[in-house]
């Protein structure tokens, strides 16, 4: 950064939290995903490494029943997860992947 702040303690403000650099990095990477499956893999993986926490798995499926004619009840399972299950939920995202799951 121009006035010596690494880039890694760069936030920006994204409604209703504040992320890092690195989560808004992963987001674009989400928005490019295939499936949903696809999605909840990079949820997980985010999760994971402490870049993105549940909030923004509720906020993906609250988006997610918002543009849906009649929400699949694994979306309902998710907009109300918690910190405990929400993992547990994404494993359950019906879908294929374009690629084998990178985390446990």
């Amino acid at each position: 950064m121009h006035n010596g702040t690494p880039r890694h303690q760069k936030y920006t403000e994204v409604l209703p939290y504040t992320i890092s650099y690195h989560a808004q990095i992963l987001l674009t990477y989400v928005k490019n995903q295939q499936s949903n499956a696809d999605i909840a893999d990079s949820l997980i993986f985010a999760m994971k490494y402490d870049l993105l926490d549940h909030k923004a798995v509720r906020n993906w499926a609250d988006d997610l029943i918002a543009n849906s004619d009649t929400a699949a009840p694994w979306m309902l399972d998710l907009s109300f997860c918690t910190a405990n299950d929400a993992a547990f939920y994404l494993r359950n995202v019906p879908g294929a992947t374009c690629k084998p799951t990178i985390h446990n």
